[in-house]
């Protein structure tokens, strides 16, 4: 009886068991990959619908920040909505028509910020004005520098690491305060008194 062929096959459905585990892991690695490449531009979708489901000046101007950030702007923060939006223009080369918008824009910020409650600007105006900037910002931007703001926006990286970086803080704070607690007590234990 030759038992060689029966060997063979072992060894081969063995290895065929081995290939398919080695591309179902490689096939789960590929996903969490995908995953994680989506997750910021997912992230960033998500800031959007939420900062635009009230939407007005101030969630405009917040957009254009974040816009102008994610190209690799310099924004300064203790600018007025007026110093950084000539900053701006000033800085990444803005034409007339996007300039004028990141001007409306700006203005009705400063409006919403210092002027007297009960002054509305149009919203849908300013929603048109801020996709007007931010198309200006990414034609003006690099191939890289306009892959990485669509893809990779580094405010919305700068946002959930803020995030996260206060949660753990919040745990790790939690954390310490329970040991020290538990400490106090090994330390001190209470004394009962006899009856």
């Amino acid at each position: 009886v030759d038992r060689t062929g029966d060997l063979d096959q072992a060894a081969g459905a063995g290895n065929d068991g081995g290939l398919s585990r080695g591309a179902l892991l490689a096939l789960l690695a590929l996903v969490g990959l995908l995953v994680l490449a989506a997750l910021p531009a997912s992230l960033a979708g998500l800031r959007h619908r939420r900062r635009w489901a009230a939407p007005g000046a101030l969630a405009a101007w917040a957009q254009v920040r974040d816009d102008a950030v994610d190209v690799g702007h310099a924004w300064r923060p203790a600018d007025s909505p007026r110093a950084a939006a000539a900053h701006l223009v000033a800085a990444r080369s803005l034409e007339a028509p996007a300039a004028a918008s990141l001007t409306r824009v700006a203005a009705a910020a400063e409006q919403a910020r210092y002027a007297r409650p009960g002054a509305v600007a149009d919203t849908a105006e300013l929603e048109e004005d801020v996709h007007i900037v931010r198309g200006a910002l990414l034609a003006g931007a690099d191939r890289r520098g306009a892959l990485l703001a669509r893809f990779a926006p580094a405010s919305t990286l700068l946002w959930a690491s803020h995030g996260l970086g206060s949660w753990l803080a919040d745990v790790l704070d939690r954390f310490d305060s329970t040991v020290s607690a538990v400490g106090e007590r090994l330390r001190h234990p209470r004394r009962r008194t006899a009856v």
